[in-house]
This record gives structure tokens, sequence and C-alpha cells, in this order.
């Protein structure tokens, strides 16, 4: 039990017990939040953070999967990072998602190229924030977690070393890989698979 609370009081934050929260729709991924890098696994994406009120700056990516217009494959699109600076209020939660309905291959790359969000309250009001590309604002603003998570997105950040061998960690090299190219039905069916075997 205390472990439990420890816990929920770490993913709150120190700052302040009174945070609100940010949720993500399934094509964003989160960079950072206040400079502070957001780590997602393969298995546990993170949708969802905590906020305390204020202005708060909240880096994003479009990461989705989309249908080819032609055809039974499936294409990955994916922007540059988006830099939100968002006003957060007491007592409310907030949930970001495209600006436009994305309904084939061809609207998601143009998405890609300039995304728009939009940010409404639990009441479906719309926030206040603004946003930009990562191209148009100072690094200063969350440090080199943008350029970081944009070189591991590019795949030129997955040659960990293994600190036991010194050696290339390989096989994750080809998760990773692997992951970005497979659709969403073949990762569910080896996230599925993948459980499993840690049972």
């Amino acid at each position: 039990m205390k472990k439990f609370i420890a816990v929920s009081l770490l993913l709150l934050g120190s700052s302040n017990i009174w945070a609100d929260s940010l949720t993500i729709s399934k094509e964003f991924e989160f960079i950072a939040v206040n400079g502070e890098q957001v780590s997602s696994s393969l298995f546990n994406k993170i949708n969802k953070v905590t906020l305390p009120v204020g202005l708060q700056k909240v880096a994003v990516q479009y990461i989705d999967t989309v249908r080819d217009d032609v055809g039974n494959g499936s294409t990955r699109v994916k922007s540059s990072p988006v830099i939100i600076s968002l006003q957060v209020t007491a007592g409310d939660e907030y949930l970001l998602s495209p600006a436009e309905k994305i309904s084939s291959l061809t609207k998601a790359k143009a998405f890609a190229k300039s995304p728009e969000v939009m940010i409404t309250d639990q009441h479906g009001v719309s926030a206040s924030y603004s946003q930009k590309l990562s191209v148009e604002v100072d690094h200063g603003v969350i440090g080199n977690i943008i350029d970081k998570h944009d070189n591991e997105v590019k795949g030129r950040a997955l040659k960990e070393t293994s600190t036991l061998t010194g050696k290339q960690n390989i096989a994750e090299e080809k998760l990773h890989h692997w992951w970005n190219e497979a659709d969403e039905t073949t990762r569910k069916q080896f996230a599925d698979w993948a459980i499993k075997q840690t049972q």
C-alpha cells in the first residue's frame, strides 16, 4: 500500500499535487513534458500525463500507420515534433487530437507535413494553447530532447550498447525495426505473443 501511494505521488509530480491531465489520441506520441523526456515502450505506450496548473510546454509527434489508398498494405506516417504551450487550469482534464479527420493516406501525409492539433477540456470546450513545429522553436525550450527523440525515430540512435558485453544490441535494434515496419494487426499479435512469453 505504501509503495502504491509513493508511486501515485511520483506520477502526480512533487511540485503540485492538484495536477490535471492531458490525454493524447492514438495517432500521437509524447516526447517531452516541460523539458523532461517521456519514455514509452513497445508494450506500454504512455498516452496520458499529469500537469500542474499554469503554462506548460508539451512536445508531441504525429505517428500513425495508415492503410494505403490502393491495395491492402499500410504506410507509417510521422511528423516533426510539435511543441504545445498549454495553459492548464485547476480541475480540468484535456484531450489532444488531430484538428481534422484523417481518412486516407493522402490526408495523413498532408497532415504530417503541417500538423494542426485540437485540445479540449472534459466538457468539449477548447483549451487555451498554441503550437509550433520544432523547426520553428528555440530548442532551449526542451533542451536536446527533441533532437534525441528525432534521432531515435529515424533509427540513428538504436545502436545501444550492452553494459555487460560492450557489444551492440542487435536483437533490440531488429525488434525496433520490424515493429516500425509492421501494421497494427501484426503488432497486436506480436504483443500478445510476447506477453505470454513473460508469464
